[in-house]
Order: C-alpha cells, then sequence, then structure tokens
C-alpha cells in the first residue's frame, strides 16, 4: 500500500471514529466524575489528581491525540501559581490535564454548575464558578480564594474569557491578573497549539479527518505578579498578553 492510499484509508476511518470516539469520551467523563465525587469524600488529593490525570489521558488516547510538552521544567514547584492558557476548544482542559503533574483546578462558568451530578463534581474538585458578565461576583470569588493559592493550590484561568473563533490570542480580560496581585502568585503562561483542530468550537466530534494529531503544549517562564502593585494591572495584563502573542504567533510563523 503506497503513502497515498494509506493517508486516504487513515482519513476515512478518522470520519468512522469521530461519533464513536464522542460518545467513550462521555462514557469515560461519566466513569471519571462518578470516580471522582466518591473518592472527594476520602479528602485524599493524591487520589483526586490521578483520577483526573487519568481520565483526561484516556480521551486524548481514544481520540488520537499525542500531547507534545515543551518548557515543563519552568513549571514552579514549590508554591501555588496561576496558569493562563489561550482558548481555542474544550480539549484545552483535557490537554492541559493530561500533561501538567502539579495538581491545579480550573474556572468554570457558573452555569455548569447548575447542571445535576455535574456541578456535584465541579464543587468537589474545587474548580472557580465563573459568572460570564457579572464582573464585581467574579472579583469577589477571586478575592475569596486568595488564600487558596497562599496554602499553596494552583489555579487555571482563561484570560481571553471564551473560546476564540480563530487561532490567535484574543483580547485579555482583567479579572486574572486582580486576583494574581492579591495572591502574589506566579502567573505561568501556557500556550496551547493545534487542539482546536481536535475539536473545534461548535463542534460535537472530535478528530474528523486526521487519525492522529500532534497538540502541542508549551510552558513559558513565570510572571511574578508580586512585582507589580494594584495600579499596575494592567501592564501585568499587558506584558503577559505580549509574551503569549510573540510565543504564538513565532510558532506559527515557523509552521
Amino acid at each position: 500500500m503506497n503513502q497515498k492510499n494509506e493517508f486516504i484509508i487513515l482519513k476515512i476511518l478518522s470520519y468512522l471514529r469521530a461519533p464513536i470516539a464522542t460518545v467513550l469520551n462521555l462514557l469515560l467523563t461519566i466513569i471519571g466524575t462518578t470516580l471522582f465525587t466518591i473518592c472527594s469524600f476520602i479528602k485524599n488529593s493524591k487520589i483526586d489528581n490521578w483520577i483526573i490525570f487519568q481520565w483526561a489521558n484516556s480521551i486524548c488516547k481514544v481520540s488520537g491525540v499525542d500531547i507534545k510538552k515543551v518548557g515543563f521544567e519552568k513549571i514552579p514547584e514549590s508554591e501555588g501559581c496561576l496558569f493562563v492558557f489561550n482558548h481555542s476548544s474544550f480539549f484545552d482542559i483535557l490537554v492541559m490535564y493530561g500533561s501538567i503533574r502539579k495538581p491545579f483546578r480550573f474556572g468554570a462558568k457558573s452555569e455548569l454548575f447548575s447542571v445535576p451530578f455535574l456541578g456535584m463534581t465541579l464543587k468537589a474538585m474545587g474548580a472557580l464558578p465563573i459568572h460570564r458578565g457579572k464582573r464585581s461576583e467574579v472579583l469577589k470569588l477571586y478575592e475569596k480564594s486568595v488564600h487558596r493559592i497562599e496554602r499553596g493550590e494552583s489555579f487555571a484561568l482563561a484570560p481571553e474569557g471564551t473560546r476564540q473563533d480563530q487561532p490567535e490570542i484574543g483580547r485579555f480580560k482583567t479579572g486574572p491578573f486582580i486576583f494574581a496581585i492579591q495572591a502574589k502568585a506566579p502567573i505561568v503562561p501556557v500556550i496551547i497549539r493545534g487542539a482546536d483542530k481536535v475539536l473545534p468550537k461548535k463542534s460535537y466530534f472530535v478528530q474528523g479527518g486526521r487519525w492522529r494529531r500532534e497538540v502541542t503544549i508549551e510552558i513559558l517562564s513565570p510572571i511574578q505578579a508580586k512585582d507589580y502593585s494594584s495600579e499596575q494591572i494592567e501592564i501585568l495584563k499587558t506584558t503577559t498578553r505580549d509574551r503569549m502573542v510573540k510565543a504564538f504567533d513565532g510558532a506559527n510563523t515557523a509552521i
């Protein structure tokens, strides 16, 4: 079989796999959330984090996704931090959970917390309920969560606020940077490339048209929010975004 014919066959198979993988991923999520909810009563963070890691990795394998990790030695080991990532797909969450071994929790839109079963799991995970469009509520939430970072917990937030339609980094919101300054937490910029091809926005099926795909997750050098005052929030936001745009655009130009 020549290379061209093999490519065509794998492409056809990828379209057949897409709905099957979507159903399997849903089942894996149900199993994972069930195990996590049950184990949350034990209150063993190592077990919780192992379940999350295995859940994310299993979905990546079922979906034909290979994760390429770059710059992971830059992740702070001994203190809580705030990961900020470019958001283009729901798969961003799986790529981060399936590659970053430092325990962290995401911010999720508050509507998800009212969904039966899922909401209970998000609460058990310690996810942050983000009230979109209600800035005062979001800032109150961040203020109440400062002590969690101070005791060593880490979080991941999408400063763009929502998934982007185009493969580019959008405008940043101010909230995550207020949070970082209040907590004096290192900001760790994360660049994710290729997740939007695995599961595009407004799509329910994974990986149609390609049998395997590599998604790259790159960790940039931390930015010390403790070096910025509350009057320098815009400077911190701009500094972070400029660094992420430079890394993102530079890699795309190289490709």
